[in-house]
């Protein structure tokens, strides 16, 4: 189970991602429902995490923008396991997206400093 807080609008969780070493690195993450990819993060971040690159994927913003954006693959551990993820580059805080949250259940107390727990259904 993973446990975060509401803190203004937006339900933060911590988020582990493996580094090229192996090494994990905590992040603070908004979960963000309209999101149908996995994560994004920051370029500074993904530069030094030296994550492997992909292809670049194209997306619609929720403005209607359809952009270009840098893809890395990297592991990240969901529910203490190591799951495979696909980053998006994006400036900003990082984000958490539909992808990553497949097969898990998202409980949110939408009021400041409530409750935001994420863990894993039952098979």
């Amino acid at each position: 189970m993973i446990s975060g807080t509401v803190q203004g609008d937006e339900a933060i969780v911590p988020v582990a991602i493996e580094d090229a070493g192996g090494g994990l690195q905590e992040f603070q993450a908004v979960i963000d429902t309209g999101f149908t990819g996995a994560i994004t993060l920051p370029a500074t971040v993904v530069h030094n995490l030296r994550l492997t690159a992909m292809r670049p994927v194209r997306a619609t913003l929720a403005g209607g923008e359809r952009l270009a954006f840098n893809t890395y693959g990297a592991t990240v551990r969901l529910h203490d396991s190591p799951q495979l993820a696909r980053i998006i580059e994006m400036d900003g805080q990082p984000l958490i997206g539909m992808e990553l949250l497949r097969g898990s259940r998202l409980v949110v107390d939408v009021t400041e400093g409530g409750e935001v727990l994420i863990e894993p259904l039952s098979a």
